[in-house]
Order: structure tokens, then C-alpha cells, then sequence
């Protein structure tokens, strides 16, 4: 997968999560080296970002904190599995006014998977149940997600990073098999 087509994707990332898809170079330093290269001359060329240690696109405000870290891991190892995914990254949908951490519409071939993704690195409990709560709740749910995705969302599963006891959501691991 090219290295900007990711990061429109992930929006943030460090060279080594970013090298870990890229399959044209030889595993391990030399291809962490190659990524790097190519992750500076989109720098140069004003189409990426540098921070502290990551990688930015314009316009992402993250600072690659250990939740945006988290989030981005996460966001990778999705797109090992299935390269066609969608991702819409801390997306503010101000019908319900909330900006879940991704919406991620997993592809293969024909078929689609909806699920809402979020990273529960800091969040009490409370605050993170009446965020989902707000999604299983809402009428309109399934037809913003739609709206947003440009195709028909009939369902849609709630994933939680850093929490998997949450009443009515799904490991990431039962997302990846079940798609």
C-alpha cells in the first residue's frame, strides 16, 4: 500500500507502524530506513507533517499522545487484514454531536463491514457507555453512517480498544474474523 494512501488513512503515525505495510522492501531496518526516506521527502514536498517521533497529514490536530497511538496501532493492524478499508478518524458528525475515534468500513471484494471504533485509554467507563449509548439510541444511526460511508449501512458493531467487558460491543478480534 503506498505510504500516503496510509497516512490519508491513519492521519498519524510513527515510520514504524507505517513501514509494517510496506512490503516492497526487504523486513525489518532496511525497510523501516526506505519508509522513513519516503515519509521525509513528502515532508519536503508539503504533503506530510514531522513531529516529535511521528508523522502527520495537514489539518490533523493530534499530537500522537499514547491514545492517538493507540488508535493508530489499531487502525494498522485493520488494514493488514483487509488494505481496501475505509477509514473516517476522529470524524466530528455534528447531527449527533460526536466525533467517534474511527469509523472504519471494512472491504473484501463486494462484501462491507460497519463498525465504530473506540480506544478506551483514559475514559471512565460512564463516559465511554453513554458515548455507544448515544449510537445504539440514535434514529438516525444507520442513516448518518450511510451518509457518511456513500453506501448502504444496515448494521454496524461497536468495537472497544482497551476494554472488552463493555456491554453491547465486539473485541477487534471478533470484528476481523466475522468480516
Amino acid at each position: 500500500m503506498d505510504i500516503m494512501e496510509v497516512m490519508n488513512k491513519v492521519r498519524i503515525a510513527d515510520k514504524h507502524l507505517i513501514a509494517s505495510l510496506q512490503t516492497r522492501w526487504k523486513e525489518g531496518v532496511s525497510r523501516v530506513n526506505n519508509t522513513y526516506k519516503q515519509l521525509m521527502e513528502l515532508v519536503q514536498l508539503g504533503k506530510l507533517i514531522k513531529g516529535n517521533g511521528y508523522f502527520k497529514v495537514p489539518g490533523c490536530e493530534s499530537e500522537y499522545k499514547l491514545h492517538a497511538q493507540l488508535l493508530t496501532k489499531t487502525l494498522i493492524q485493520i488494514l493488514k487484514i483487509y488494505p481496501q478499508t475505509e477509514i473516517w478518524r476522529e470524524h466530528y458528525i455534528p447531527e449527533i454531536s460526536l466525533r467517534p475515534d474511527a469509523l472504519v468500513l471494512l472491504k473484501k471484494g463486494d462484501l462491507a463491514r460497519m463498525l465504530i471504533v473506540e480506544v478506551c485509554e483514559s475514559e471512565t467507563e460512564e463516559y465511554l457507555m453513554a458515548k455507544l449509548n448515544l449510537w445504539k439510541k440514535h434514529p438516525a444511526a444507520l442513516r448518518i453512517l450511510s451518509e457518511i460511508t456513500k453506501i448502504m449501512i444496515c448494521k454496524y458493531d461497536l468495537v472497544v480498544i482497551g476494554n472488552d467487558s463493555l456491554n453491547g460491543t465486539i473485541t477487534l478480534n471478533c470484528a476481523l474474523e466475522g468480516a
